[in-house]
């Protein structure tokens, strides 16, 4: 067989010596003369054992051209043991881009056998196997990234120079942003217009891939104008059983604030990433917490809340692990939860005392007195109070409120002064909580004079005059299911009990003021609860009463749930945010040492370098949003303060089966090339390029040995 077959005519040459020698000796022209005779007589009998030589050189001469054009056709013959290891490149110089998936899911496999070392042994083969004229282009799945080879690689590609290729293509949690990858090889492989183009697409291809094919479908310039061969090989095992994985897609608390003792509920969002029911087991660890090992049973492709009680001992900030096996990947199925277990929550009340001509009237604060007080009981490790109840007079408020105090709750008291709002407000910048409710006795007009800075809105006339036991409202079961963040540790049951309290009268109210906002409606529309953000603090306002003048709240099974949920939200500013969003900085106080730079450790065990920021006569560390999933630890050299914070985000990925037969045919139609199922088939289907023993050396050292024979052989003639 033979690479080039039409340069088979060139063997006609071959007959170019004999056509010579026909030729020239026709030319000769014999002339008798006398002194020929003797001459012929001489040479007749040397004649004979000369012409076969001439024979030899004509035939050696002849097969030198016929070699020559054997050499430039190429011939080969088949390998009986090709290693299908690299396919077969184009007879034309080629610049190949490798487009790389090193996201965490290619580490998934067992032992030395994963899919990034699949993909390792893929690129090994195809950098070391390049041609002289050949260039390669290394570039990554993930978005935004780098090259993996900002030059191309050209010509011949050593061991060494390979194994440093490799060395770069480290996992890292990101996902697979498919058509900017595209489009960052069509711009490569723009600069070498002359060459052949190829893209060789090496991925374990997620399920959750199936998210970019919109956009994939959409992306415009996938092609280039020349000829272009994408190869799409997929590194994922096969295996013949689904293989169990459990992956977390989120971890919250119910509440705002954590105090030791007291119970709180951890929802964990969990999902089965396989095709059959899965048992598995949740596993929460933290410092001051007893394990936990829960079990869970998923069916195929589920997905599911659960809420776990949690109880934490020890105050101080902890960090709290939630994993859930089994697990095709950790980074999927485990996640942290930074907690600033505050060891008390101490809560002042103004209310509005009974009326002292009624001997059985109760006070507004009677039942809040109550419910709080039996919550204070509930003691910690240390016998320490969880709640601190300290009743106070309205001269209190008029003086600079203790750091110690977390929440000010004013139960409908009938007047306020003006000589309150500059403590209040100053408490609630930094970081403190106010409640408030109202009363029958309540003056608008003084609260909105007093609190005017303070109050979500301008309090205008209760809605009705008296008490009427056959007129109420309830509020609104939809707008308590759409604020999760204050209400979510009452669960369906408790919320709908919540729901079904009866409000006969309350407050109206004026337009909302600045930073606030509605957290919770009555029938009618009418807000009944709202927020608004002073500083760092939280100011909250519920237009009816806490107790049962105006409202049924207090004989509710949800009564002491819902003031727990309020003075924990109102307090939770007291403290600093620990476990951000994308986008959000952290912030927090830093002891005031000499200590001006801090050390920040991220999750990837990177450090750097971060300076303390002084304002007011204390010290902040403030570090700007951070990106990388995971725990962030902040510590400084000259002591041993440290601080911990969270970037809590969905994992990049979680579903690590490859994409299912039909979302396979989707992706073949949008690439325009087959899905290869592994590296070997890829090869296989374009042909491994040892599939073939060249036979071409062969022919050169017989050209070269015969030219050398036919030099010396005309030297003896």
């Amino acid at each position: 067989m033979f690479l080039h077959p039409a340069f088979l005519w060139s063997l006609l040459a071959a007959v170019t010596p004999v056509v010579i020698y026909l030729l020239l000796r026709r030319r000769k022209k014999e002339v008798a003369w006398g002194a020929s005779y003797l001459l012929r007589k001489t040479l007749a009998s040397k004649r004979k054992s000369s012409v076969w030589r001439q024979y030899v050189v004509l035939a050696v001469r002849t097969l030198i051209l016929a070699l020559m054009a054997l050499l430039i056709a190429q011939p080969f013959r088949p390998n009986p043991h090709p290693t299908f290891l690299v396919p077969e490149p184009p007879a034309e110089p080629v610049h190949r881009v490798l487009l790389l998936d090193h996201s965490l899911s290619m580490t998934v496999g067992d032992a030395a056998d994963t899919r990034l070392s699949r993909l390792k042994s893929a690129v090994r083969a195809l950098l070391t196997a390049q041609r002289p004229g050949d260039e390669t282009t290394v570039l990554s799945l993930l978005d935004p990234e780098t090259p993996l080879t900002p030059q191309p690689l050209a010509g011949r590609i050593s061991a060494t120079a390979a194994q440093s290729v490799l060395d770069r293509i480290i996992p890292r949690e990101a996902a697979l942003r498919l058509p900017a990858a595209l489009a960052r090889a069509t711009a490569a492989l723009a600069t070498t217009p002359r060459l052949t183009a190829e893209i060789f697409l090496l991925s374990d291809f997620p399920r959750d891939l199936a998210t970019d094919f919109e956009r994939l479908e959409n992306t415009e310039g996938k092609s280039t104008a020349r000829p272009l061969r994408l190869i799409a090989v997929n590194l994922a095992e096969s295996p013949a059983a689904p293989r169990p994985s459990l992956s977390l897609e989120s971890a919250t608390l119910g509440t705002d604030l954590v105090i030791a003792g007291l119970p709180v509920n951890l929802h964990v969002e969990i999902a089965n990433r396989s095709d059959a029911e899965t048992i598995g087991h949740l596993r929460l660890a933290a410092d001051g917490l007893a394990a936990r090992d829960e079990a869970v049973v998923l069916p195929p492709n589920a997905r599911r809340t659960d809420p776990l009680s949690v109880t934490f001992t020890k105050p101080g900030v902890q960090l709290l692990t939630i994993t859930a096996t089994p697990s095709l990947l950790r980074s999927a199925s485990e996640t942290t939860l930074s907690l600033d277990v505050r060891p008390q929550l101490h809560v002042w009340l103004l209310e509005d005392p009974a009326d002292p001509t009624n001997p059985t009237a109760l006070g507004e604060g009677e039942f809040l007195r109550r419910a709080l007080t039996a919550a204070s009981t509930t003691t910690t490790n240390n016998n320490t109070s969880a709640l601190k109840l300290t009743p106070i007079n309205l001269l209190d408020l008029t003086r600079t409120i203790p750091t110690n105090v977390d929440v000010v709750l004013l139960a409908g008291p009938r007047i306020v002064t003006p000589a309150i709002a500059e403590p209040l407000t100053r408490f609630l910048r930094q970081g403190g909580g106010l409640v408030i409710a109202m009363s029958p006795s309540v003056v608008p007009a003084a609260y909105n004079d007093s609190l005017k800075t303070l109050l979500p809105a301008p309090l205008e006339t209760p809605n009705r005059n008296g008490f009427d036991a056959e007129n109420f409202q309830t509020p609104r079961a939809e707008t308590l299911a759409a604020t999760p963040s204050l209400f979510a540790e009452f669960g369906d049951g408790l919320g709908a009990e919540l729901a079904a309290a009866r409000f006969y009268n309350f407050m109206r109210l004026g337009p909302l003021a600045e930073n606030s906002r509605t957290i919770l409606e009555l029938t009618d529309r009418q807000p009944l609860l709202l927020e608004r953000r002073i500083g760092r603090g939280r100011a909250l306002f519920l237009a009816s009463s806490l107790g049962v003048s105006w409202s049924s709240l207090p004989v509710r099974q949800s009564y002491v749930a819902f003031l727990h949920r309020l003075a924990h939200a109102a307090a939770a500013t007291r403290g600093y945010p620990r476990n951000l969003a994308p986008g959000e900085p952290f912030l927090t106080a830093w002891p005031a040492t000499n200590t001006v730079n801090v050390t920040l450790l991220a999750p990837d065990q990177s450090e750097t370098t971060v300076p303390t920021i002084e304002s007011g006569g204390r010290h902040f560390l403030s570090v700007p949003a951070p990106t990388q999933r995971g725990t962030y630890t902040a510590r400084a050299a000259d002591s041993a303060h440290t601080e911990t914070f969270t970037l809590a985000t969905p994992p990049a990925e979680s579903d690590l089966r490859p994409v299912d037969p039909q979302q396979a045919r989707h992706l073949e139609t949008l690439l325009g090339t087959p899905l290869h199922a592994s590296w070997p088939a890829a090869v296989a289907a374009l042909g491994p390029a040892d599939a073939r023993h060249a036979a071409w050396p062969w022919l050169l050292a017989g050209l070269l040995a015969l030219y050398l024979f036919e030099s010396w052989f005309i030297r003896r003639l």
